[in-house]
């Protein structure tokens, strides 16, 4: 039986800078070849509707990139997201209250979107 919400984990332990943002590299599983045109659209209104939603990056290694909190990488907290095989790649530094509130809203957001089948990527 699947969970309620989109599985996720975290390719690399919580490393904090000297501001007290966290480093996230983060996977939340999906189920792409299961994704309709009606799935895409309703991911991409949840990016919409995240804390400190940006829009897409214009240019920079993240151009064309969703991104949240800030552009730039090098001030402040930063998120920025890429569709993967296994699923979507959350990366960038933020604090864990930022972490937290992003992370609770997107599980809420796509929970009727479908995931990636638990075996396949051991997710």
């Amino acid at each position: 039986m699947q969970p309620d919400h989109v599985t996720f984990y975290d390719n690399a332990e919580a490393k904090y800078d000297e501001d007290g943002r966290r480093f996230v590299d983060r996977i939340y599983c999906f189920g792409w070849a299961d994704f309709s045109d009606d799935d895409w659209h309703t991911l991409g209104e949840a990016y919409e509707k995240l804390p400190g939603w940006l829009g897409h990056a214009k240019e920079g290694y993240v151009k064309g990139c969703p991104c949240w909190y800030s552009l730039d990488r090098s001030i402040g907290s930063h998120l920025h997201t890429s569709v993967e095989p296994p699923g979507i790649q959350l990366c960038g530094n933020v604090t864990d209250s930022e972490l937290d509130q992003w992370h609770e809203r997107f599980l809420e957001l796509t929970r009727i979107l479908p995931r990636l089948d638990m075996d396949v990527w051991n997710c």
